[in-house]
């Protein structure tokens, strides 16, 4: 199992950094740091002595607290440097020589962690991960073990230590997310302990499990949405212009077209609700309606490329149609507006698949 954990720990922080170099960006690319704490079970631990006597420690449930800092590359991947702090007290001793359930042990660490976030169209951001480091380990007075009036007494070992992790995030907002994370942290087995009469002390192995409350916080704030336009006005004319009637026919907008257009409505993460900016931008472009006396309103509707296709289209789809029922409210006539609806297609940011790209998730206005 051991082997199978740093085997698998290699390979995940090789390919990780491989995919980093490449990274595409997103709403979660940058630098961040975080905190965690909660509770921790140490595994039953063997001691064996110099002299082949083999005792066994068993601890209480205990506490740890840590921190975090790294950065997220935007391709889902992201790098940290971790530290946690452990510590419980023995629960019972038992083996030869062994009695009570007096001392405490603990350990703090330095991990480097290559995480794998799947992204998705919702708030809960479920994550992989896999770390490699070194653990300092202390025992404190554990005993009496292998002979009256022996005990176990050692600070500060160090060894090389591997963990998997496994957890769950809730998006607070763009910067900051909540969560849960399940981690197991180990050690490989050595002559790390003495005794407090100087006899050194064989070990099988640190394993430790930590289910902790996370907080995240992203220093690189998301992508701030276009300004809206300035309210329009005309030049003087000599004369009223004439009104042009709304054509029976109209002209799909190019490429070139919709990214000229200065009405750009940008929504939240899987959202289709119209914020205050947005809603400025809808009531700019129907003054410009009045004003300039467009024949038909083109609707150009976009998704980024989280979630299902299945689901953007929905979402783009509801998206169109809440600014639709915005320049009604504007009083726009319903027959001069039309609508395609994109979604992941014809994006005017192109990512791969799974990217959060706020200019993604936009409905701009054409005015034909």
């Amino acid at each position: 199992m051991k082997k199978l954990m740093m085997t698998a720990a290699a390979l995940v922080l090789i390919t990780g950094a491989a995919q980093a170099a490449n990274g595409t960006g997103g709403l979660e690319q940058g630098w961040y740091m975080g905190v965690d704490g909660g509770a921790n079970y140490t595994d039953q631990m063997d001691f064996k002595s110099a002299f082949g006597r083999k005792d066994k420690a068993r601890y209480d449930l205990g506490w740890t607290a840590g921190a975090n800092a790294g950065y997220a590359w935007g391709n889902n991947w992201r790098t940290e440097v971790e530290g946690d702090y452990r510590e419980a007290n023995v629960d019972k001793l038992k083996g030869p020589g062994a009695s009570g359930s007096r001392g405490e042990f603990s350990s703090y660490d330095a991990m480097l962690n290559q995480i794998y976030d799947f992204n998705n169209s919702s708030r809960f951001t479920p994550y992989l991960g896999v770390g490699v480091g070194a653990v300092w380990q202390t025992a404190r007075h554990i005993g009496t073990v292998f002979a009256p009036n022996v005990s176990i007494k050692k600070d500060d070992v160090v060894d090389f230590a591997y963990q998997g992790i496994a957890g769950v995030e809730y998006d607070l907002t763009p910067q900051a997310a909540l969560g849960l994370r399940y981690n197991y942290l180990g050690a490989l087995e050595g002559d790390k302990f003495k005794t407090n009469t100087g006899v050194k002390v064989k070990d099988d192995g640190y394993g430790n499990h930590a289910l902790q409350v996370t907080f995240r916080y992203g220093f690189n704030p998301p992508a701030e949405p276009m300004p809206a336009p300035a309210a329009y006005t005309p030049a003087p004319a000599v004369a009223p212009a004439p009104v042009v009637a709304a054509p029976t026919t109209y002209a799909v907008p190019t490429e070139a077209m919709i990214e000229a257009s200065p009405y750009k409505i940008f929504f939240a993460n899987d959202s289709a609700q119209l914020n205050d900016a947005g809603r400025q931008v809808v009531a700019s472009a129907a003054d410009a309606v009045k004003t300039q006396h467009a024949g038909v309103i083109q609707l150009t509707s976009n998704t980024d490329t989280t979630g299902s296709a299945k689901h953007n289209d929905a979402l783009s789809a509801r998206r169109s149609e809440s600014v639709r029922q915005a320049l009604l409210s504007d009083g726009v006539d319903p027959s001069m507006i039309k609508t395609i609806s994109n979604a992941e297609r014809n994006l005017p940011v192109p990512t791969k698949n799974g990217v959060r790209e706020p200019r993604n998730r936009v409905v701009t206005i054409v005015l034909q």
